[in-house]
């Protein structure tokens, strides 16, 4: 993906899907493309400087401006959105549950009219829209309680939101000009783990930063001269699991203690391995890698030992993240063609399900 895979990709992403205005702002969302360039003003004036790379909205990172070609916004062919009240998921909330815990519910960004918004699933299987802003939003991240969901939404820059789940009160936790994506719960629901390139933004380095879940104290936990990204809390509170672009040009998987000393890596080799997310038991981390080829799902123990193949039918299977019970995974994939759908599979890799095939995109889904 972008950053971390071949160039060729990088442009094919950017210019397919990125930086796309919608006509309509949700009502009684305030926050409009005239509020984003007052907000941008006052910063300016504020002294606060503005981050000169734009970042790829699938993972998060910085690809230097001179390297992207954006898509005017004319060329964007949308296939025709599902039907309000339509079922678009394969299985019924209740159906969801039953596999894999919880209340069956999972958060996505799906792209319906020319940019990527937050959607939920209804009990039936029809979807609901939660956010409608002028450009994208995603990674929704279902808080532990399952009340508030964390997302990034691209405004001048990527910022971090939060909102309820039905989303009520979007909140603008970063607010600053420099990117900042890619949120995380911590298991009490108090704080949250995202990257940011606030620090040095001008050579596009990226690192982990803590905040409390209101955006207040904000604390780096990593320094080194490689871009961290990515990262995710253990279950219990005490690790970090995040991945980092080592010199070679690889990216792979790290821990490290939740006040970002004992930082170890675990996995190695010749290709990548991306997104880390913890099992909800603590014993497995679930990944994304181009191990096997194309780009699939994995899990490993977290020593990075035992690692198992989850997802093998497509070649751009990402963001996968558990299931309450942890006995399912749910991600998105290319099968069939180009464009990405949701799939949930078992966590031995015996079964996949198709969720979702409808004729645009859906995204970096998260379940409770």
């Amino acid at each position: 993906m972008s950053l971390f895979v071949c160039g060729a990709l990088i442009v094919a992403w950017a210019n397919g899907d990125r930086w796309l205005a919608m006509l309509t702002p949700e009502p009684g969302v305030t926050t409009t493309a005239e509020s984003v360039a007052t907000e941008q003003a006052q910063n300016e004036e504020a002294g606060i400087e503005a981050s000169p790379v734009p970042i790829n909205n699938e993972t998060g990172e910085g690809t230097p401006t001179a390297e992207v070609e954006l898509a005017p916004t004319a060329t964007v062919e949308v296939g025709e959105a599902p039907i309000p009240g339509e079922a678009i998921f394969s299985l019924t909330a209740a159906e969801l549950a039953e596999l894999g815990g919880g209340v069956g519910q999972i958060s996505y960004a799906a792209n319906r009219d020319g940019q990527f918004d937050i959607y939920i699933n209804n009990a039936d299987g029809s979807e609901r829209r939660l956010t409608s802003f002028v450009k994208d939003d995603f990674r929704p991240i279902w808080s532990p309680d399952g009340t508030r969901i964390a997302y990034h939404s691209l405004r001048d820059v990527w910022q971090v939101y939060v909102m309820n789940a039905d989303g009520s009160g979007q909140l603008n936790l970063t607010r600053t000009l420099t990117d900042e994506s890619f949120p995380q719960w911590s298991p009490d629901g108090s704080q949250i783990l995202f990257h940011s390139n606030r620090e040095n933004s001008v050579k596009v380095q990226f690192d982990i930063f803590v905040m409390n879940a209101d955006g207040s104290d904000v604390r780096r936990l990593t320094t080194s001269e490689d871009n961290e990204t990515g990262a995710s809390w253990s279950p219990d509170g005490t690790q970090i699991a995040y991945q980092r672009k080592l010199a070679n040009g690889r990216e792979h998987i790290f821990l490290m203690d939740a006040d970002g000393s004992n930082q170890q890596q675990i996995t190695s080799g010749s290709t990548d391995s991306l997104y880390p997310i913890w099992s909800p038991d603590g014993r497995r981390l679930l990944f994304h890698s181009n191990r096997a080829g194309g780009w699939n799902i994995f899990s490993m123990a977290i020593d990075g030992s035992d690692i198992r193949q989850i997802s093998d039918a497509g070649t751009e299977d990402f963001f996968a993240t558990w299931s309450p019970n942890g006995e399912w995974v749910v991600y998105h994939s290319n099968v069939g063609d180009d464009n990405r759908d949701l799939f949930i599979g078992r966590a031995d890799g015996s079964e996949t399900i198709r969720l979702t095939e409808t004729a645009q995109e859906e995204r970096m889904p998260s379940w409770k």
